[in-house]
C-alpha cells in the first residue's frame, strides 16, 4: 500500500468541497502514473499479468496534518531472488 497526498493549509471539515475534490482527483491521476510506470519496471514479473486489481481509495484529513489525496493498494509481482528491492 501506497498514498499520493497534498496538505491543505487551512483546517477544513468539508470534504465535499471543491479544493478537497480537486486534490483527490490529481492524487488519483498521480497514482495511476505511478502504477503504470511501475509496472514497466524490470523487477516485475513478466510472466504474469503485472500489477492488477487496483484501488485508489479517497483519503480525508490523514495523520491530523490536514493531508488529503488517494491510497494505492494493489499486489505488486516480484521477480523471485531480485535485489532490485533493498
Amino acid at each position: 500500500m501506497g498514498a499520493v497526498l497534498n496538505r491543505i493549509s487551512a483546517d477544513t471539515i468539508d470534504y465535499k468541497s471543491d479544493e478537497v475534490q480537486t486534490i483527490i482527483d490529481i492524487s488519483r491521476d498521480l497514482a495511476r502514473k505511478f502504477v503504470y510506470n511501475l509496472n514497466a519496471a524490470s523487477f516485475i514479473d513478466n510472466t504474469t499479468e503485472g500489477i492488477t486489481a487496483v484501488n485508489y481509495p479517497a483519503l480525508y484529513a490523514e495523520y491530523d496534518s490536514h493531508l488529503f489525496g488517494c491510497a494505492i493498494e494493489c499486489t505488486i509481482p516480484v521477480v523471485l531472488g531480485s535485489t532490485y528491492c533493498t
